[in-house]
């Protein structure tokens, strides 16, 4: 599934736009934050995602799957080529934010 949103995202030929305005010896480091207070998931699949882009990116996640969070809190960091971040990071974005949401609304139901 993952597999198939990068495919769908980026296409066969990498990101055009990202290989178009980033120089492949551009590096980076980015942070995955939370947006609200919330309860995390999805963040074991948002690092297969930058790794299926490019396993050299170095990625470290600070809050696991089913803990909390606060707004602001800096969910995952992931470092190296920019371009690889930038191809990763909808697909990843994308699963994270929606399975926090799920995560969060179904805690509210918990006793």
């Amino acid at each position: 599934m993952i597999r198939a949103a990068l495919h769908e995202d980026i296409g066969s030929h990498d990101d055009v736009t990202t290989r178009a305005v980033v120089t492949p010896v551009a590096t980076y480091s980015a942070r995955l934050k939370a947006r609200e207070d919330a309860v995390v998931s999805g963040m074991q699949i948002a690092a297969i995602a930058f790794r299926l882009v490019d396993p050299s990116l170095r990625i470290e996640t600070h809050v696991a799957d089913g803990q909390t969070c606060r707004t602001g809190a800096t969910l995952m960091t992931i470092e190296g080529s920019a371009a690889s971040i930038l191809m990763g990071e909808r697909v990843a974005l994308n699963f994270a934010g929606r399975l926090t949401g799920i995560a969060t609304k179904t805690a509210g139901f918990a006793p």
